[in-house]
């Protein structure tokens, strides 16, 4: 009796093995005989085009997508695997918090002082998102590390007459008491502008000044127009 048991008892479990093999892939639309060895599913469209399941790792590969407009969301999948939707205003959000600052004001300087640079100080805030500016000492003091762009411009004295044969100064962008970059800006007898501007991997606590000297043959004290701004532009690579 046991032996007549046993035989439909391994025909059932050949029948569930064989079963499962064959449908171990699933070929669905257009062409629904033919399938790649790679995947566990395929969605075909009538112009070829398909949405394929991976069966060695579960990626998934869509071979066509509209275009979209600028009302559509976006889907992203967190750390559990869960595909959710995010609109693109709150990405804008995100953009919006990147640290910045843009300076602006005046200094009266002497003349005629190339060896002793001047720290440019008590400007004006116009705009500061994560970044920390002193006034009293000139520093701006890093708060996110990044990639960050700079830009000094400044503009020196308005023409003194004749006399004054040489009108020039130059502006230095100097992190943790290291002279970063020097531009300076000349002309004959007329307001000089000097424009300095770069791109500097910049770490938390790091504390950024600019400097200005001159080597003018005008021997007074002028007023200089300046402009200060710094953004971050991206995490740093490594």
């Amino acid at each position: 009796m046991e032996t007549k048991h046993l035989l439909p008892v391994l025909c059932g479990f050949a029948s569930i093995f064989l079963t499962s093999s064959a449908f171990s892939q699933v070929k669905i639309g257009t062409n629904p005989t033919t399938i790649n060895a790679n995947s566990n599913l395929e969605v075909e469209g009538t112009n070829n085009k398909k949405v394929i399941v991976h069966r060695n790792d579960g990626t998934v590969v869509i071979e066509n997508t509209p275009s979209g407009k600028i009302t559509d969301s976006l889907l992203t999948v967190d750390p559990s695997g869960n595909v959710r939707m995010k609109s693109v205003e709150s990405l804008r959000t995100v953009t919006q918090i990147s640290p910045y600052i843009r300076l602006s004001g005046s200094v009266n300087y002497n003349t005629r002082q190339p060896l002793n640079a001047f720290t440019i100080k008590s400007m004006s805030v116009d705009l500061n998102n994560d970044m920390a500016y002193n006034a009293v000492t000139g520093e701006i003091t890093i708060l996110k590390p990044g990639i960050y762009f700079f830009s000094v411009v400044t503009t020196g004295h308005v023409d003194l007459g004749a006399t004054a044969t040489q009108n020039d100064h130059c502006t230095y962008f100097i992190v943790n008491n290291v002279s970063e970059q020097q531009v300076c800006g000349r002309s004959a007898r007329f307001a000089p502008t000097a424009s300095n501007s770069g791109i500097r991997a910049l770490a938390v606590n790091d504390k950024v000044i600019v400097k200005l000297t001159t080597a003018s043959n005008i021997d007074s004290t002028g007023i200089y127009s300046v402009r200060i701004n710094m953004f971050k532009l991206s995490e740093k690579a490594n």
